[in-house]
């Protein structure tokens, strides 16, 4: 990722966001990439021994989310993208047997500060409901 992109993205980020990106998604960039988010992260005020403290203090507030929220970080950026899925309805199953078969597109979100999938499949809306320490 563009070095300009990660600062302004980690400029953009609140304190407790930075934790949470530090946390959970810091292995998926690569090496030099990581090092400057971390340089970006120390310049914000986010010490590495500080990152679960920060989150846990995060999660003991008393936060209402609402739909655009992230149940994990409770942050609300994130960005969209369409995926096909196959139908599995058991009409498509008989219809399938026969050479048809339908695929359904979906609308996923994924949070952009930890990386948590939003799926409007999944029946609380998030893959996973709840949070994570």
């Amino acid at each position: 990722m563009n070095n300009s992109k990660i600062e302004n993205l980690i400029n953009s980020f609140e304190k407790f966001e930075i934790a949470f990106l530090l946390k959970h998604r810091l292995a998926e960039f690569m090496k030099p990439t990581q090092l400057k988010i971390v340089a970006l992260a120390l310049n914000k005020g986010v010490q590495l021994n500080e990152v679960d403290a920060i989150i846990q203090e995060r999660l003991e507030q008393n936060i209402v989310l609402s739909a655009e929220n992230c149940p994990r970080c409770t942050s609300n950026k994130y960005f969209s993208h369409v995926i096909e899925v196959d139908d599995v309805s058991k009409s498509n199953q008989i219809d399938s047997m026969v050479g048809e078969v339908r695929v359904l597109t979906q609308e996923v979100r994924n949070c952009i500060v930890c990386g948590l999938e939003h799926d409007k499949r999944s029946r609380w809306g998030w893959k996973q409901f709840f949070r994570y320490k």
